[in-house]
């Protein structure tokens, strides 16, 4: 205690509020003048960038103008195959065994020419023992004939009953009968025998061999394909919508292995396909074209729709709002700029690189032909290069 001095504490507690007052005003002051920079810096970047945004505010963009047509053409691509007028699986309506092939693939043959033949060994001996058969029923059926005349003769002298009279009338009229039954039955044999032949129903040629010589045929299955090269055509589908553009007796090109065709228009089908919502069209080949069944045939149809519009590029539509297309228009204002403006249009068709349209453009107006993604409406913009004159 006799350390303690009142008068010496309390000059030290002054001296420490004085420097923390002086910490404080250094802090403070250093605070305000970082605080002034940076206000400065900030302005000076500011201003300084003020200059290129005003100069990058006007944006390049290539134009053209368009000039309403009163039509527009259509192309559209088929592809078919051509195929014979006439050609058949040709098979056997009885199943047997192939004991002979007379032709081959490529063979070329003509109607009623004999190309297979099934094993007839049974139909034969089936034959053979009708023919016996009849045979005996013949000579029973004489022997029945001659007792019956007798009867006849001996029952007027009542030496006959006439019970013994109608049983040999019966007995005749059974052999007949007999008789009928076994003629029919070789009648059915010699059909059985014809058709175990093969015969070609049409001239033409063998494109396909199915089976070979000890194959056991069933009935219905195919043993060689027949087609006849004289009378070829082409055979496409196209959509229903599209029929209407084929009208019977028109002449259309189609191109076949690298070789132009003039083809005819010989039927339109007017069934529609449930499978592929399409229907069939039938055109007429020259004769003499060598061409192949099941050759490719690539058809081109060109159509005029009486639609006014206009051709702009693809790459100068944009979507928009409920379904529609949009293109900028441009309206020209001071100091060699334009506005754009966006007008509403309906596409009609599109080739590869060019659409129709129709909607709000006037015939000779200039419009943005590309680069339509950086602009929005009234944005004012300058051209790149001249407006091309589109037709």
């Amino acid at each position: 205690m006799d350390n303690y001095h009142p008068q010496r504490t309390k000059e030290m507690k002054g001296v420490t509020t004085l420097f923390l007052r002086m910490i404080q005003t250094v802090i403070v002051t250093r605070l305000k003048i970082f605080l002034a920079v940076f206000l400065i810096i900030m302005t000076s970047s500011c201003s300084d960038s003020s200059t290129p945004v005003e100069q990058s505010s006007t944006t390049f963009v290539e134009s053209q103008f368009v000039h309403q047509q009163p039509n527009y053409q259509t192309t559209h691509h088929y592809v078919g195959q051509v195929t014979s007028e006439q050609h058949a699986a040709l098979s056997f309506e009885l199943a047997g065994k192939l004991t002979k092939i007379d032709v081959n693939s490529g063979d070329m043959v003509q109607k009623d020419q004999q190309l297979a033949t099934l094993d007839t060994e049974l139909l034969e001996v089936e034959r053979q023992q009708l023919l016996a058969t009849l045979k005996q029923n013949n000579a029973d059926l004489l022997l029945a004939q001659q007792i019956l005349n007798r009867n006849n003769q001996m029952i007027e002298d009542n030496f006959v009953s006439a019970q013994g009279l109608d049983e040999a009338q019966s007995r005749v009229n059974q052999l007949q009968a007999a008789h009928e039954r076994i003629k029919a039955q070789l009648i059915g044999i010699k059909i059985r025998l014809n058709k175990s032949i093969l015969i070609a129903p049409f001239t033409g040629q063998i494109t396909q061999k199915h089976q070979s010589i000890g194959n056991v045929a069933n009935a219905g299955t195919p043993v060689l394909t027949l087609v006849n090269l004289e009378k070829m055509e082409v055979m496409l589908h196209v959509p229903s919508q599209s029929a209407q553009d084929f009208k019977i007796g028109n002449a259309i090109n189609v191109d076949i292995n690298d070789t132009v065709f003039p083809t005819q228009i010989i039927g339109v089908n007017r069934a529609v396909n449930e499978s592929t919502h399409t229907r069939q069209i039938r055109l007429r080949l020259p004769s003499n074209n060598d061409l192949s069944h099941g050759d490719i045939a690539y058809i081109s149809q060109k159509n005029t729709i009486n639609q006014s519009g206009y051709w702009v590029p693809v790459s100068a539509l944009t979507d928009g709002v409920r379904g529609l297309w949009n293109v900028y228009a441009l309206f020209p204002t001071k100091n060699d700029t334009y506005k754009v403006e966006r007008r509403d249009i309906e596409i009609l068709y599109i080739t590869g690189e060019q659409a129709f349209i129709t909607g709000a453009l006037s015939d000779g107006e200039q419009i943005v032909s590309s680069g339509i993604h950086k602009l929005v409406s009234n944005q004012r913009v300058r051209t790149a290069h001249k407006a091309v004159q589109h037709d």
